[in-house]
């Protein structure tokens, strides 16, 4: 049986910032232009991120919390997790200010109002997400990636051409399912998934 895979890696990750705050992080100085009086936040003194749930590591780490799964922002642990104690930081709030929400991805950067001040998870800059949030400037920067079963025959492909042959499939709106489609195209339509979690269990369960 042909392996189902779900492209994980995206090209460039980067903050979907519903706040109107921007600026060079790259010191521990307050940010000039973005003192929290001046801030659009949704409550006051308070700093609401959006992240997806579950919350995979490396991106995030420290022990399942209700509601968060695998893992939990709160702890600072993991890559999005500090990065984004160190932005709150810079813009003037202690870690007890800083609110975190479960968006799902696609909502993300769907159009209408948002619930966060920004939105902290694995999302890529693509032209038509950017006409309805505004992105930052890209602070990680990874390849698309094919995850595939130990021992399967997909696992030792090595070209793009010689994946076309396997069932792929990846999370419906993602760059990963773009990718496949516009460069990879398959012999067979690629599968599709609401979330990573329903692509991991179609990967487990062969």
């Amino acid at each position: 049986m042909r392996t189902v895979l779900f492209g994980l890696a995206l090209t460039s990750l980067a903050l979907a910032l519903a706040a109107t705050a921007t600026g060079n992080t790259s010191t521990t100085t307050a940010i000039p232009g973005c003192a929290k009086s001046s801030l659009d936040l949704l409550k006051a003194d308070t700093l609401t991120i959006g992240t997806d749930n579950p919350a995979y590591p490396p991106w995030w780490g420290g022990a399942e919390k209700k509601p968060w799964k695998v893992s939990n922002p709160y702890s600072g642990q993991g890559y999005e997790s500090a990065v984004a104690y160190a932005v709150a930081k810079q813009l003037g709030f202690a870690k007890g200010q800083v609110t975190w929400t479960a968006v799902p991805f696609l909502s993300s950067f769907r159009p209408g109002k948002k619930p966060f001040d920004f939105y902290m998870a694995q999302v890529s800059y693509d032209p038509a997400r950017a006409k309805n949030v505004d992105f930052s400037n890209s602070y990680y920067f990874v390849n698309q990636a094919v995850v595939a079963n130990a021992g399967t025959s997909i696992a030792d492909v090595r070209t793009i051409a010689g994946l076309r042959p396997y069932k792929l499939g990846a999370q419906l709106g993602t760059t990963s399912y773009q990718y496949i489609v516009k460069y990879i195209r398959p012999d067979e339509k690629p599968a599709v998934y609401d979330n990573n979690n329903d692509a991991i269990s179609a990967l487990n369960s062969k």
